[in-house]
């Protein structure tokens, strides 16, 4: 690793406003066509003033001002301990042939990198509107929902109450009737047996007086006649007894209520007329509270982080076939070493493995070296410069 450092003003007037230096680099850097990809890192800055360890290579530096991005600026890092930040600059400027075709190629892709960036805001701030737009029309659904549910529920309760208050009328005049028909047949018939009584009566009593014979009409069979005749009529004690049976005023007042009392049921004191039911469903508040509770559910699309999902870390560990992939804890994800299809996701040791056995333009085959950064920094010069040495952070 090269420290690159230096003053910004080399490469920009806005010096002492840039905050941030975006550096991208080459993670894997071959010749000729091998795999070149492109990795990168923030350093602050402060005073105007860049440093930072840098792997020898072609690279390319943003400057962050006032949270814009300025367009990228290639540079090309020598294979020493240090340079200076115009240094480098001036050696991506001077290059010539293969290299800054190379350099040119690399700051195309740091663009096309960006522009995904780009992109990929957009969508997500037109998924921000569609999901604004889809709870306005859920909010609206449930408003109509609402007036729908309450002018029913009132058409309800008056065809419920009108039923039941021609029910009881009709009910109620039926009863009438029949106490009135059956009083007034019981009074015909009460009063047609008196005036047979009587007129058994008269008869005998004209047959006294006018001297009846013996052997015809008695007083005593005359009186047993009448006594015959209201006996096999009914008791004036089972008549009173059938009129008792018919419901009296008192009572049908009694089964109206018991009607009303049954359609209102259990309902509280304020909402047990149509009237309190008809205010109550048109309130405001009533209509404001159901939309408030709606708008507090989360959208049909919406995002969970790794704590909000119950064991997501251990179940995806060891998961295979369709299953979520997991990312460690250094933000990388583990794939085999060696992949089995052309289409499959390739590992690091692989790539470096299948670098390493290219031969380079001078026909000596490169050596892969792996280890950290305090072992590569104690290498000697020789080792790290030997023709084919390629060195492998990890």
């Amino acid at each position: 690793m090269t420290l690159v450092s230096g003053p910004l003003s080399t490469v920009t007037t806005e010096a002492s406003a840039v905050t941030q230096v975006e550096i991208s680099i080459n993670t894997h850097r071959t010749t000729g066509t091998g795999l070149m990809t492109a990795e990168q890192k923030m350093v602050a800055v402060t005073g105007g003033n860049f440093s930072s360890q840098i792997a020898p290579g072609n690279a390319a530096i943003a400057l962050i001002i006032a949270g814009r991005k300025s367009a990228p600026i290639p540079i090309l890092v020598d294979d020493v301990d240090t340079q200076t930040l115009a240094e480098v600059v001036d050696a991506a400027r001077l290059a010539t042939g293969e290299t800054q075709e190379s350099l040119a190629q690399f700051v195309q892709q740091v663009l096309a990198v960006r522009q995904e960036v780009l992109g990929a805001a957009d969508d997500v701030a037109t998924e921000k509107d569609a999901a604004l737009s889809g709870i306005g029309s859920l909010r609206d659904s449930a408003l109509a929902a609402i007036n729908n549910v309450r002018d029913g529920s009132l058409t309800q309760i008056n065809t419920a109450r009108s039923g039941a208050v021609s029910q009881i009328g009709q009910d109620s005049a039926s009863a009438l009737a029949d106490i009135s028909t059956a009083k007034s047949a019981a009074l015909t018939e009460i009063d047609g047996e008196v005036s047979k009584a009587e007129n058994a009566a008269d008869r005998a009593e004209s047959a006294a007086n006018d001297g009846v014979g013996d052997g015809a009409v008695t007083l005593a069979k005359l009186a047993q006649d009448v006594k015959d005749q209201i006996g096999a009529k009914a008791e004036m004690s089972e008549v009173e007894q059938a009129l008792e049976a018919k419901p009296d005023p008192d009572t049908v007042a009694m089964m109206i209520s018991q009607a009303i009392a049954g359609l209102v049921g259990s309902a509280p004191d304020a909402l047990d007329t149509v009237y309190e039911l008809a205010a109550y469903l048109t309130d405001p508040g009533v209509a404001s509270g159901l939309v408030q509770q709606l708008a507090g559910k989360a959208p049909t699309s919406h995002t969970h982080t790794m704590a909000q999902i119950s064991n997501l870390p251990t179940v995806t560990a060891s998961s295979t076939g369709n299953a979520i992939v997991q990312r460690w804890g250094t933000s990388q994800i583990s794939v085999p070493t060696t992949p089995d299809a052309a289409t499959s996701a390739s590992s690091k040791a692989y790539v470096d493995l299948e670098a390493g056995k290219r031969i380079l333009k001078s026909g000596t085959a490169a050596t892969v070296w792996s280890g950290t950064q305090a072992q590569y920094d104690a290498l000697t010069n020789g080792v790290k410069n030997a023709a084919g040495f390629i060195a492998v952070i990890v």
